[in-house]
């Protein structure tokens, strides 16, 4: 794998990379997993990455989608913004040489929630919510306090959260989102 401190200096001066935003994930996902117990090295690879597919288009990712065949629901490929997660972790693979599946993984579901979400992949998830670079929303302060405490109990709110906010606009749910939802409430 290419040295995570050289990607953050080839990428801090593309102007369709979203650096600040992805540095502040990478830090907020670092302390995150330095509270509970995950690998703060990996981290640091997919907080600073999770976005690196964000930089192309909605028909630039579906023409990625076919070129790296990737199986995926028709609802995360036309769904503004739901594919760059699985896109950018094959582009990371390809470009940087990141073949750890527990970094891709969460790279691959940090737009959407997965049934089989691990606790790093969680966190990622939550400290792309977080950073302190995003924009506050309703909900955001209660589900910070409970990252930093309980990493489920943070998903369980950033979900209900997510699923009202869908409803409200009258749209799909995605299936696996409910189901890790249910699975964190038994």
């Amino acid at each position: 794998m290419k040295d995570i401190n050289m990607i953050i200096e080839e990428l801090k001066t593309n102007d369709k990379f979203r650096y600040k935003h992805s540095v502040g994930v990478m830090e907020t996902a670092m302390e995150l997993a330095k509270i509970h117990g995950e690998d703060v090295e990996k981290i640091k690879i997919a907080g600073f990455l999770h976005d690196y597919a964000k930089m192309y288009s909605n028909e630039k990712l579906r023409e990625y989608v076919k070129e790296y065949n990737l199986d995926l629901d028709p609802m995360l490929i036309y769904t503004k913004d739901l594919c760059h997660g699985p896109v950018g972790a094959e582009l990371i693979k390809e470009r940087f040489n990141v073949t750890d599946e527990i970094i891709l993984n969460s790279i691959r579901y940090h737009t959407f929630a997965d049934r089989n979400m691990s606790k790093f992949d969680m966190i990622l998830y939550l400290a792309d919510l977080i950073e302190p670079n995003r924009k506050v929303f309703s909900g955001y302060y209660k589900i910070k306090k409970l990252a930093y405490t309980d990493v489920e109990a943070a998903m369980i709110v950033a979900l209900d959260k997510s699923i009202k906010y869908i409803l409200e606009k009258g749209e799909k749910l995605y299936v696996e989102s409910v189901e890790l939802r249910n699975r964190l409430l038994d």
